[in-house]
């Protein structure tokens, strides 16, 4: 799993939250995985699970590529971690360029 990350504020987590479903506008919680599609269950599984307060966020895949969300809320009830990555048949160019996007290097 190869992801950008980032952390907000709870000051700002609306407007962060509506901002990342404006752009991945599909959203499954722990209560809701269980009727999502078999490879949102999947990427699911692979990053983890999600647990409460967690999402997974995607947009409809387009050839095979899916970008999806992350949205972890840590326990400290002050800050919250969205992780942005590629999964489906996502190449090392197309991680690439996300991390290069958004001045992210390894």
């Amino acid at each position: 799993m190869s992801c950008v990350a980032s952390t907000f504020a709870v000051e700002i987590v609306e407007e962060a939250r509506e901002a990342s479903l404006r752009a991945l506008p599909h959203a499954w919680n722990e209560r809701t995985l269980a009727k999502a599609p078999s490879h949102i269950r999947q990427l699911a599984e692979t990053t983890g699970g999600v647990r409460a307060d967690q999402l997974l966020m995607a947009r409809q895949s387009v050839d095979g590529l899916l970008a999806y969300g992350l949205w972890w809320p840590w326990r400290n009830e002050v800050t919250v971690s969205f992780r942005l990555g590629l999964g489906g048949i996502a190449s090392t160019r197309e991680e690439m360029e996300l991390m290069e996007m958004f001045g992210a290097y390894m």
